[in-house]
């Protein structure tokens, strides 16, 4: 699996919030430790800061985006499956996205929806922003083949 040089991955400075820790390491070794959680503990990963927000990937969106997202289900929803690759794509869909929609999350809080065109692929990934914690978490990721546009002939 290839390594990524995008992401900041540092426990966050004098956080003396006890309810989840920072995974200090690459996006290699995190999504390797969110496999072998078996219990309820909260862990997250910093990925970029954005003026007093930092986006940030827990271990609960990574098991979700991959239990619903990357399994054959979603080859029956006409959607691609979600790898371990995708995640490495997620800076890149984050900072530079086509294009980007302010939504209200389920909970009511507010949130984003970006989207982005790499390959056969659309990226939909999906960010809950968490005012309390200056936090934009990323909720969901999944991808979809890319949809053919009408190509004008030549004349």
């Amino acid at each position: 699996m290839k390594r990524i040089t995008l992401l900041t991955l540092a426990a966050k400075p004098g956080s003396m919030n006890t309810l989840f820790s920072y995974f200090e390491g690459d996006l290699e070794d995190f999504l390797t430790y969110v496999k072998k959680i078996k219990d309820n503990r909260l862990v997250k990963v910093r990925l970029s800061s954005v003026e007093s927000f930092c986006h940030v990937l827990d271990n609960y969106a990574v098991k979700h985006i991959m239990h619903r997202h990357g399994g054959k289900k979603e080859r029956l929803r006409g959607q691609e499956p979600v790898t371990e690759d995708d995640f490495f794509l997620i800076p890149e869909i984050i900072l530079c996205p086509d294009s980007q929609i302010s939504i209200q999350c389920k909970n009511g809080n507010p949130g984003k929806i970006y989207t982005k065109d790499l390959e056969e692929q659309t990226y939909i990934l999906i960010e809950e922003i968490r005012k309390g914690h200056s936090e934009m978490a990323i909720t969901t990721l999944y991808k979809r083949k890319k949809k053919l546009t009408d190509a004008k002939s030549p004349k």
